[in-house]
């Protein structure tokens, strides 16, 4: 019909892979869909808020949290990691919300304790997304058996991002949030690939913890198993 046009929002992968799936893998999907679309466009991964480039994902996130009562003292660490982890890790709209529906989810004493504990609070928001984004790393995370390798390849911790020098130079690339997320994780699975030199300043962040290497654990258990921690009024 003349001035009639429809609009398809889809995942274009998975709708060639439905084409296979129907008429078989040797058509050639890609050929056969441009019989119906004319026009591809993909959305952008920026957007400008409060006239500021910014990500998608963190948008999105800055809009859902207070739609579903995130409390400040969450969504900051929460939005802090994100966008650290988005760097090397595909995150989707999709993910952005599994994650807030987990942690909506998570036990009273850290949904409305103002104060709680900075690192258990940096450790469950990494539980937590590590869980939906990277489900082959979780199990590493939340046991501590995660590598050295493994937890550098994930919050992107090169030489140049992690060292505020090389060779005497400065890096010009240096992030210390990057810095302390990976080294925090690497105290407590205790590698031999941690800084001694930063020891004394992490060990005053554990001060109060019996077995950093118990941490995930613990905070998995006291905070995000509902199993657990959920008491029946």
């Amino acid at each position: 019909m003349p001035g009639v046009s429809f609009v398809l929002g889809v995942n274009l992968k998975a709708l060639e892979n439905s084409v296979k799936a129907r008429y078989g893998a040797g058509i050639d999907a890609g050929e056969y869909l441009k019989k119906f679309i004319h026009v591809t466009l993909e959305l952008p991964t920026e957007c400008k808020v409060s006239g500021q480039d910014t990500s998608v994902i963190l948008a999105y996130l800055a809009y859902l949290a207070p739609e579903m009562g995130l409390p400040d003292h969450i969504y900051t660490p929460l939005r802090q990691h994100i966008e650290i982890a988005a760097r090397s890790n595909a995150i989707s709209l999709r993910d952005i919300d599994k994650i807030l529906s987990s942690i909506a989810l998570a036990s009273d004493e850290v949904l409305n304790h103002t104060q709680p504990n900075w690192v258990r609070l940096h450790v469950m928001v990494t539980l937590v997304i590590t869980k939906h984004i990277r489900p082959d790393l979780y199990p590493q995370i939340l046991n501590s058996t995660v590598s050295e390798k493994g937890l550098a390849a994930y919050f992107g911790a090169t030489e140049r991002v992690i060292s505020e020098h090389l060779d005497g130079t400065p890096t010009g690339h240096h992030d210390r949030v990057v810095f302390w997320f990976y080294n925090m994780w690497l105290f407590i699975v205790q590698s031999s690939q941690f800084n001694e030199d930063h020891r004394e300043q992490f060990q005053n962040s554990f001060l109060y913890f019996d077995s950093p290497h118990g941490l995930p654990m613990s905070v998995n258990k006291n905070w995000l198993d509902q199993f657990h921690y959920y008491t029946p009024s």
